[in-house]
């Protein structure tokens, strides 16, 4: 994975998890990653609490660095992965 994708998931990633645990303490939260050659897409779940639909900061940084995103049982996000050029000798 290239290093701009790869930044862009560290952060998101851990700004989604912290709002989840201020929310209302959580002591789990859920994370799941899918990584294909086009995509990176991650699901962040706080079990048992329904998501929060307002915006904040955790929500605004998604909405701009995320090429998609939406709330559901949590909050999940795409990131596009830059094609990788194969050069022939």
């Amino acid at each position: 994975m290239d290093h701009v994708t790869l930044a862009k998931l560290r952060l998101l990633v851990s700004e989604l998890v912290n709002r989840a645990a201020m929310d209302t303490g959580a002591q789990r939260v859920q994370v799941s990653l899918s990584i294909s050659p086009e995509t990176v897409r991650a699901v962040v779940v706080q079990p048992g609490a329904p998501a929060r639909r307002g915006l904040d900061w955790a929500l605004f940084l998604v909405s701009r660095m995320a090429d998609r995103w939406g709330i559901g049982i949590g909050v999940w996000f795409e990131l596009d992965r830059p094609q990788q050029r194969r050069f022939q000798r």
